[in-house]
């Protein structure tokens, strides 16, 4: 997975990594995406066609070590270690060269939990010396067959900041789903907070090829309140 610079001529690698799988332990090393955060790096991961407020806050990967036990059937614990909270490909803002250094190392600890097939609850902690915490909480709700429902909540302790955003996704047939995205941001933990909407609609033209329209209140580059449309195009391989 490869990520462009802003003049074309540079290139971020956001996975690279070794694996090692042994009965309920699985180890990873070396560069791996986020546990933090709803939604993912990826395009093919998600239905929307802009990333979140709250995905920009957030860490896209992390360079270390992780590994991941499946205490049972429905849950799963993972501790790792990595260079810094904040490493991103697409927000340079939300990454600190400084930071991101040998001497700062970051630990994590998480949990998922699904009790049933359809809830999923997981809580990921990053604490580094030399930035703030950050605790992400993600649920997840299949409602029924065709209406899922999401919810992301982040806290950065240092900044006191407050992130919310909440998903609905309803399947209108085989071919076509619908979402609709609400969040509400405090960055600073005083009532200067930044709310936006996002609803998009996506089609299965073909079998590895859908097609998303989605319509948006506030620019996902900037932060700016700015009403506007895209069309993406998705090719899954």
């Amino acid at each position: 997975n490869v990520a462009g610079g802003n003049n074309g001529t540079s290139a971020s690698l956001t996975q690279a990594y070794l694996q090692y799988k042994t009965g309920a332990l699985t180890v990873v090393g070396g560069r791996f995406y986020t546990a933090a955060g709803y939604e993912v790096f990826p395009v093919t991961g998600n239905l929307f066609v802009s990333r979140s407020l709250t995905f920009g806050t957030e860490p896209t990967y992390h360079t270390g070590l992780r590994a991941s036990y499946a205490v049972n059937s429905s849950l799963t614990v993972n501790v790792g270690v990595h260079n810094g909270i904040y490493q991103d490909a697409t927000y340079p803002y939300a990454s600190d060269a400084t930071a991101n250094t040998l001497k700062n190392k970051s630990a994590e600890i998480g949990a998922t939990w699904a009790p049933t097939s359809d809830l999923s609850l997981s809580l990921t902690h990053y604490r580094s010396k030399l930035e703030t915490d950050l605790f992400s909480f993600v649920a997840t709700y299949n409602v029924t067959s065709d209406l899922s429902l999401a919810l992301n909540a982040d806290k950065t302790r240092g900044a006191d900041a407050t992130n919310l955003a909440v998903y609905a996704m309803y399947a209108l047939s085989d071919k076509v789903k619908a979402g609709l995205r609400l969040e509400e941001l405090n960055p600073d933990g005083t009532n200067n907070n930044t709310g936006a909407v996002a609803a998009v609609v996506s089609y299965a033209a073909a079998k590895n090829f859908d097609i998303r329209t989605e319509l948006s209140d506030v620019d996902p580059q900037t932060d700016k309140r700015s009403i506007g449309a895209a069309v993406q195009g998705v090719l899954k391989f």
